[in-house]
């Protein structure tokens, strides 16, 4: 049989269509309210050994791109379901401005997701590129692929093969949320969050504080948490919900933190696989107390972690869906460390406070990024409260 042009054209256009996630869904749908919203935008700067070969960075570029077809890729609404579909291949603009005023420009510059790809790269003074990719296609674990990949690329270097593409793991990802045991990690979360107060955050301007925390008090933490067979993430989580706790005037802290979502089939995809946890834990009693049942509530919470946060929140809590922070405004997270890029001084969160714990020579960085201007004290607190412990 001979098909004419026009179903030879619908049937191309079908192939090309590709799945999404319940992630990829929120923020295209947070997109279409605001697509200037600069919480969902994560600009970056890379410095490049000069003199920079711009052919060379060329061609490394597109060795990315044919690797991930998501930075590569809108987003088309039909039939009430969300699908990626093709679009222009981003390119590489030359600017002539300095790194801070660039990366202030590009986080506010607004990405329009239905007709042109979350991927905006541009070539500075001094050997600096500029990677911006919207939230829909990335997160931590992917702005390393991303840097690993070109690096190599730029070098001349083979490339490991690739893993899963994205659409893939969104298409496999579907199936298993119409199964039992997704219902199951629903039903767990429904009991888990009953009566947890909204939290309606906003993006706002940010800063952060640090503080470091030497091997002696992070072998404290470590002692600490052995009787609860406590983990360091678990013992540190306990000691902040203890603390913010006393801070919020409330016993029932409900905190979230992330996970990477990823298993060794995506290991080296690019796309947003993140999945936020919320850790809610009675802080009434004594420290070893609270630890205890923060060890339980997080081996509770990432024996339930297959089912995708955004997919909770439609289900369970329909009116936050579109919110900055759903449910939780406040974050605390482990090592979630991106590249190795040049710090901005202009940032936006959509989190009242993020504390992120980082590894560092046998002790901790411990980061605080909350809005700017708010007076806040929570890092030097919470730094008293970690070096005062007894073992």
């Amino acid at each position: 049989m001979t098909l004419s042009d026009e179903r030879r054209e619908l049937l191309a256009l079908l192939a090309a269509r590709k799945a999404t996630t319940p992630g990829q869904l929120r923020f295209w749908r947070l997109n279409q309210a605001d697509p200037a919203d600069p919480a969902y935008s994560w600009p970056w700067a890379l410095r490049l050994p000069e003199p920079v070969d711009e052919p060379r960075l060329r061609r490394a570029l597109d060795v990315v791109l044919d690797r991930h077809e998501i930075l590569t890729s809108a987003y088309d609404w039909d039939d009430g379901t969300l699908w990626q579909v093709p679009a222009s291949r981003p390119g590489l603009e030359v600017v002539d401005t300095d790194v801070q005023t660039a990366l202030r420009q590009e986080n506010l510059r607004p990405f329009h997701l239905g007709s042109e790809p979350p991927l905006r790269m541009s070539l500075l003074p001094g050997g600096l590129l500029l990677v911006n990719i919207h939230n829909i296609a990335n997160d931590g674990w992917s702005m390393r692929v991303f840097v690993d990949e070109l690096t190599q690329a730029y070098r001349g270097e083979e490339l490991p093969e690739p893993t899963l593409p994205h659409h893939e793991h969104a298409a496999r990802q579907r199936g298993w949320l119409a199964s039992r045991r997704a219902e199951q990690e629903v039903a767990y979360w429904r009991r888990r969050l009953a009566g947890l107060e909204p939290r309606n955050g906003r993006s706002c301007e940010s800063t952060v504080e640090r503080v470091r925390i030497g091997p002696d008090v992070a072998e404290k933490v470590r002692l600490l948490g052995l009787p609860a067979k406590a983990t360091p993430f678990m013992t540190m989580f306990a000691l902040f919900a203890k603390l913010h706790g006393e801070r919020t005037g409330s016993e029932d802290v409900a905190i979230g933190t992330s996970m990477s979502g990823r298993g060794p089939d995506v290991e080296r995809t690019i796309g947003y696989f993140v999945n936020r946890l919320v850790l809610r834990v009675n802080t009434a009693g004594e420290i070893p107390d609270v630890v205890r049942r923060a060890r339980t509530t997080a081996v509770e919470a990432f024996a339930h972690a297959t089912v995708p946060f955004e997919h909770l929140v439609e289900r369970l809590f329909p009116a936050e869906y579109l919110a900055a922070a759903p449910l939780v405004d406040v974050m605390f997270v482990f090592d979630s460390s991106g590249p190795a890029a040049v710090e901005p001084e202009y940032r936006t969160s959509k989190f009242s406070l993020v504390v992120n714990v980082k590894p560092d020579d046998g002790g901790y960085v411990i980061e605080a990024h909350h809005p700017k201007g708010a007076p806040h004290g929570v890092l030097q607190d919470y730094a008293r409260l970690l070096k005062g412990l007894t073992t």
